[in-house]
């Protein structure tokens, strides 16, 4: 199946195709169980607030530092560490 916004959005309000690898059910605001990252693919971030489907690609010296990408284009948004990324709220597989 090819990425599409309305596939990623979809499948992060949990209906699509795509599979939800771990829950997602977040209320505003409030802590949810995390998911450790696991290796590029999409992934549902922050672990709190309101989570939004990203393209998380391991990058840098020991992998150590993440890329943000947007999950339809690709394009690069933002790189951060790996031990400051502090879990994330699923993972969306089955693309």
């Amino acid at each position: 199946m090819a990425l599409s916004r309305r596939n990623i959005l979809q499948a992060a309000a949990g209906g699509s195709a795509l599979t939800v690898l771990a829950p997602a059910s977040v209320v505003a605001h409030t802590p949810v169980r995390t998911v450790a990252f696991e290796g590029a693919g999409l992934y549902l971030y922050p672990a709190w607030g309101e989570p939004q489907p990203y393209l998380v690609v391991p990058t840098g010296p020991c992998l150590a530092t993440l890329e943000f990408r947007d999950a339809a284009t690709t394009l690069l948004l933002w790189t951060q560490s790996l031990s400051i990324t502090g879990g994330f709220a699923g993972r969306l597989g089955g693309y």
